[in-house]
């Protein structure tokens, strides 16, 4: 398993990812990509081999250390004082339980397609489910059970940690490709974020660094660098 230096590299089998090589590669995605009228995002995108993509459960909610670059819509399907914790730890959006019944599929695409993460209690799970399941599973949005909150407990820590966390989404192919935060980020603070999904990632496979192909860094419009 790998063993990591968060100010330098990963490493895992003798092999290592250095910060300074993803910064090199970040440096050329920047001087290849026009500029546009929008800020971009900056992907990172791994290629794996000879992976299992769905015994290797690779999808999951990852902290990014350096931030996001950019801030996210949380919904909280909350009960109780969970409502109150709820708006004070700065959700967008705070459904009660009486409240989920008020979307019907037109309002749950909606939502889904408005909103990045959905924090739910786990006591609630099941009208959360029955209302918003549809919607949220076609767009990859259904809470990760490591995210959805203990009955009873204060949603804030959960709320704060997603303001701050990317999702990674493996479909069909094995191949990682999320965004790790925006060109208004330093070459550092990405890096830094590209190691720690690289990281997440590598602990998930059984073959570790053996499992893993070329690794590359883009603009949303820009042509991949391999890093």
């Amino acid at each position: 398993m790998p063993h990591s230096n968060p100010h330098n590299c990963w490493t895992a089998g003798g092999l290592v990812l250095e910060k300074k090589k993803i910064i090199e590669a970040l440096k050329k995605a920047r001087d290849g990509s026009k500029k546009r009228n929008f800020t971009q995002s900056i992907d990172f995108i791994m290629n794996l081999r000879s992976v299992d993509i769905k015994a290797a459960k690779l999808s999951d909610s990852v902290q990014m250390p350096s931030g996001r670059g950019k801030p996210v819509k949380i919904v909280a399907i909350v009960d109780g004082e969970g409502v109150g914790q709820a708006k004070s730890a700065g959700a967008d959006l705070v459904i009660s339980r009486k409240q989920i019944s008020d979307y019907d599929k037109r309002k749950a695409k909606k939502l889904a397609n408005d909103f990045d993460w959905f924090v739910v209690q786990a006591h609630l799970m099941q009208p959360f489910a029955s209302a918003f399941g549809a919607a949220l599973g076609a767009r990859g949005k259904m809470p990760f059970p490591k995210d959805i909150v203990p009955p009873n407990k204060n949603p804030e820590p959960t709320i704060k940690r997603l303001k701050n966390s990317i999702r990674l989404r493996v479909k069909n192919k094995p191949v990682i490709h999320t965004a790790v935060g925006t060109e208004s980020m330093s070459d550092e603070e990405l890096a830094e974020n590209v190691l720690k999904v690289y990281d997440n990632v590598l602990h998930k496979l059984e073959k570790g660094i053996h499992s893993v192909g070329d690794l590359y860094v883009k603009t949303t419009m820009g042509t991949a660098v391999r890093v």
